[in-house]
């Protein structure tokens, strides 16, 4: 219960807010997320990215809207959209950060190599107040790495 209790106060935070414009903090996260969580990057745009990643959730944690409708306030829903963003952009860039190769279209400038296909991992991300991130092997269940699913 007190889970749903905290969430309900989590999505009613704009309420309880000076109104402002949430567009500024949306073309900012676009363009951070752009210049360093990209299909380029590198240790130090991926820390740049880490530390605007939160100002930008605490700036949106003190914007809040002119209508204090709650049906039919779409102004409150790009509110909750953009937390979300913020939130699985920052997902993504702990992940990112923790990986120290090249992995498919995503490249680490500061770690070229690509890991053996035989010895790939997901990363996990965990989230319960702080990220938590963790790597599991990928299982090869249908086709093996050097393997092929055509006959020749």
């Amino acid at each position: 219960e007190s889970a749903i209790t905290q969430a309900i106060v989590e999505a009613e935070r704009p309420f309880h807010c000076s109104p402002g414009d949430i567009e500024e903090v949306r073309e900012a996260l676009l363009e951070c997320m752009w210049e360093d969580v990209g299909i380029v990057r590198d240790g130090t745009g991926l820390a740049r990215a880490e530390g605007r990643l939160s100002e930008l959730d605490s700036t949106l944690m003190s914007v809040g809207m002119a209508s204090q409708q709650r049906a039919y306030n779409l102004t409150w829903h790009d509110w909750l959209n953009l937390s979300n963003l913020i939130l699985v952009s920052r997902a993504i860039q702990s992940s990112a950060a923790h990986r120290e190769e090249s992995l498919g279209a995503h490249y680490r400038a500061d770690f070229p190599d690509h890991r053996p296909a035989a010895d790939s991992v997901y990363v996990t991300v965990r989230f319960d107040g702080s990220f938590r991130l963790d790597q599991q092997p990928v299982r090869f269940s249908r086709v093996r790495p050097g393997q092929s699913l055509l006959a020749c």
